[in-house]
């Protein structure tokens, strides 16, 4: 987790006002690891829709794991810019 100030350079990245490049080695490895679970709930939701017998349940899944797909890609496309 992060501690207050470094969650608060995060939102400065995401919001474009800090560079990807000010950034310690922690918080770089807290955004790997927000990564890789994001990846992870994606490939469970995805999994849970597939075998989901409930409509209403399957695109609850559905939704779900797009949310958190949107979540990667804001991460990935703020990472890649430099922002």
């Amino acid at each position: 987790f992060f501690c207050i100030s470094g969650l608060y350079r995060v939102i400065l990245l995401l919001k474009g006002v800090i560079p990807t490049e000010s950034l310690t080695t922690a918080e770089l490895k807290a955004i790997e690891d927000q990564l890789a679970g994001e990846q992870l709930l994606i490939k469970k939701l995805k999994a849970y829709s597939q075998a989901a017998q409930d409509p209403q349940i399957k695109t609850t899944c559905e939704q779900t794991a797009a949310q958190h797909k949107n979540h990667f890609d804001t991460l990935m496309s703020h990472l890649n810019t430099g922002c």
